[in-house]
């Protein structure tokens, strides 16, 4: 019988980009990592720019058809500032320069270049107020609807117990910085994150001071006045989470990949340094990850491939004893697949369907104890009770503790 080392239940596979690059993904980037998600974005940008570049718009004043389309043999050479440069006067305007006096020579003509700058302008101006209104229109039909996270801080905002004035100031306090970090990602200036850093930690040391300083927060208690200082420091950290934590400036990524490459060339980790284990020293750990009852023991080995613990012999029995003994958890229970719940003193393993031959009952047991709720004692565990090792126990199917997985032979 061989048995598997608990772990964590969600896979390293589940935490990586979607992109498949390798480095790990962020819920706030659509589960994508800050690179690939930079890349995303830049390449929808050139896209849109190439798109706006090659598009044209058809000037409103040219003549339509009857039926109210417009003219295509207008539109083929009125389109382009080219044509206009390049088209030669028809047969009629040559005929009426001919025939002209000295007089109309002398008039100047206005030059193509101007006729195109007004026909651009009057067409810019025109789709420009044409935006704004459609941009208007959406605004008042669409108002703003909070997210989740949005409402969680607006009412987070109305619980803090500090005076209207203080809720004003903390309030301003939050655009301000929120708006400085935006205006230093959106400067040309070159950017490093330890400017970055000590910009935000110097607008949260003010923030700080004021609140214990200023005479408006000094009717607050101390625990409400550093509530306000955490919902600030939140709002900040969360609204620009991208921006402090993954900006797009850095190479931290880039190096990090390198380092991991040079690591796997060395030799240093292998898969199983990479299995994410739980601290078993710490029991809050191991009650939060490893205890269930009989049934949801059962079912998580047959999810993981595998089933509740069999044993067939005193060497397999003491076998498992000094694995469970290594880690250190040898007064705990644990859950192993005996039952006799289809035929009450009639033990079988539910992993193998086969009945128990060789058992290793701490004295007196099984006594199928009967509890207070009426519920009896139909499934076995390993529990030492006396001192004398790991025996085995029937206990209420209910009750919630370790378990041993084991996989079974082909």
């Amino acid at each position: 019988m061989t048995s598997r080392v608990p772990q964590l239940r969600l896979s390293a596979s589940a935490l990586k980009c979607k992109q498949g690059c390798g480095f790990y993904g962020n819920s706030q980037f659509e589960g994508l990592c800050s690179k690939c998600f930079r890349e995303r974005n830049d390449k929808k940008k050139k896209q849109n720019l190439l798109s706006s570049s090659t598009a044209f718009r058809i000037d409103p004043n040219l003549p339509k058809t009857s039926d109210g389309s417009v003219n295509s043999s207008l539109v083929a050479g009125r389109l382009s500032p080219k044509n206009l440069l390049n088209r030669s006067p028809s047969k009629k305007q040559d005929e009426a320069t001919s025939s002209s006096g000295t007089s109309n020579k002398k008039k100047s003509l206005v030059p193509y270049s101007a006729i195109i700058q007004k026909t651009l302008q009057s067409t810019t101006q025109k789709t420009r107020k044409h935006k704004n209104e459609e941009q208007q229109t959406v605004i008042q039909d669409k108002p703003h609807i909070p997210d989740a996270t949005e409402k969680q801080f607006i009412l987070q905002f109305k619980q803090l117990r500090v005076p209207d004035d203080g809720k004003r100031v903390l309030k301003d306090e939050v655009q301000r910085l929120d708006g400085t970090i935006r205006s230093y990602m959106n400067s040309n200036a070159n950017k490093n994150v330890e400017e970055l850093s000590e910009l935000v930690q110097n607008a949260y040391t003010k923030f700080a001071d004021t609140v214990h300083n200023n005479q408006i927060f000094q009717i607050a208690t101390n625990e409400d006045r550093e509530s306000a200082i955490d919902f600030f420091e939140k709002a900040v950290m969360t609204q620009n989470h991208k921006f402090l934590f993954s900006p797009y400036f850095t190479t931290d990524e880039e190096k990090d990949a390198e380092i991991q490459r040079r690591i796997r060339q060395l030799s240093w980790i292998t898969a199983k340094h990479l299995a994410c284990s739980i601290d078993e020293v710490n029991a809050e750990s191991r009650d939060l990850v490893y205890n269930a009852n009989w049934f949801k023991a059962t079912q998580y080995c047959r999810y993981h491939g595998m089933h509740l613990a069999s044993i067939s012999s005193q060497e397999e029995n003491d076998r498992l004893e000094k694995h469970i003994q290594d880690f250190g958890l040898g007064h705990e229970h644990f859950w192993i697949s005996g039952t006799d719940l289809a035929d009450e003193g009639n033990f079988f393993w539910m992993a193998t369907g086969r009945p128990i031959t060789f058992t290793n009952w701490n004295a007196g047991e099984p006594n199928n104890f009967r509890y207070e709720n009426g519920e009896e004692e139909n499934c076995l565990e390993l529990w030492n009770r006396d001192g004398k090792g790991l025996k085995w126990n029937d206990s209420p199917c209910s009750f919630e503790t370790y378990f041993v997985c084991e996989v079974q032979p082909n």
